[in-house]
């Protein structure tokens, strides 16, 4: 999953805020793990971190994890919202080429 997470961070490039504040555009990825996934990069991030939790099994991490996986759908929402309101029709429309 590490693998998803990498190949939508080298896509994102200038895009890429770290997941603080309001998203940043620059232009719409659609290329790439982005022309299969959209918000790739918190899906690698979400798949590691359950993958990591199901192999450790301690009860703190597992908490820990599910926290992070919740702040990440959050993240998702927000930006969905940012980019339906900042492109409207051309992000609607990318949503329903992705799988995710």
């Amino acid at each position: 999953m590490l693998f998803i997470w990498w190949c939508a961070k080298i896509k994102l490039g200038e895009n890429w805020d770290a997941g603080y504040g309001e998203p940043k555009l620059k232009r719409l990825v659609t290329n790439g793990i982005y022309s299969k996934i959209c918000h790739p990069l918190y899906w690698g991030i979400n798949l590691t971190l359950i993958g990591l939790a199901v192999i450790y099994q301690k009860i703190w991490f597992i908490i820990i994890v599910l926290l992070i996986v919740f702040y990440f759908f959050w993240r998702m929402k927000i930006e969905d919202k940012y980019l339906i309101k900042k492109l409207g029709k051309k992000y609607e429309d990318y949503k329903k080429k992705t799988w995710f």
